[in-house]
């Protein structure tokens, strides 16, 4: 599978999240991805933070209301969102929680509100992070990418976009 063709099939499944402040103006960007076609899109949870209403906006435009969180984990970073739009196309999870050192991955999400972008660069490794299992990755992150999928060249979900360092460009860490 090319590079291309991966991104192509994955965006399908990539959203827009936006949050609204208490005068309607925006809180808050960020990514999130379909995990069910019965509307469950997985995200991180400070992509969300207090405000509301949360909308998702799906790759064709249409804007959904989030209905429901249907899950969340502090600790874990992790939010599980309900939209009421049904036949959605999730990604694949990876199987195997392995990622090679040096494993060429990819990030799509909405840099600075930049919808549909990738960005390429490779696992760099495993560590322990506040008790959470992270992968480093190599590859610039930009506000606007939290909670958007890492995927392996076969098109799999292998992390969660989570956390960037401030002093270093391509220094980031995926649930």
């Amino acid at each position: 599978t090319t590079l291309p063709a991966v991104v192509q099939q994955a965006q399908e499944s990539v959203v827009l999240i936006t949050v609204q402040d208490r005068d309607g103006g925006q809180a808050g960007i960020g990514t999130g991805f379909v995990v069910d076609p019965n509307g469950l899109i997985a995200t991180n949870l400070h992509v969300l933070g207090e405000a509301r209403p949360i909308t998702v906006r799906l790759r064709d435009g249409k804007e959904c209301a989030v209905t429901e969180i249907h899950a969340s984990d502090h600790h874990l970073d992790l939010a599980i969102i309900r939209v009421a739009e049904q036949q959605l196309k999730p990604l694949p999870m990876a199987i195997d929680e392995s990622l090679p050192q040096g494993q060429p991955i990819i990030a799509l999400g909405n840099p600075r509100g930049l919808r549909n972008s990738i960005v390429s660069g490779v696992g760099s490794g495993r560590r322990q992070i506040d008790g959470r299992r992270m992968i480093q990755i190599a590859m610039p992150i930009e506000p606007g990418n939290s909670g958007g999928p890492v995927l392996n060249l076969d098109g799999q979900v292998v992390g969660i976009v989570t956390l960037k360092s401030m002093n270093t460009p391509t220094l980031a860490f995926a649930l």
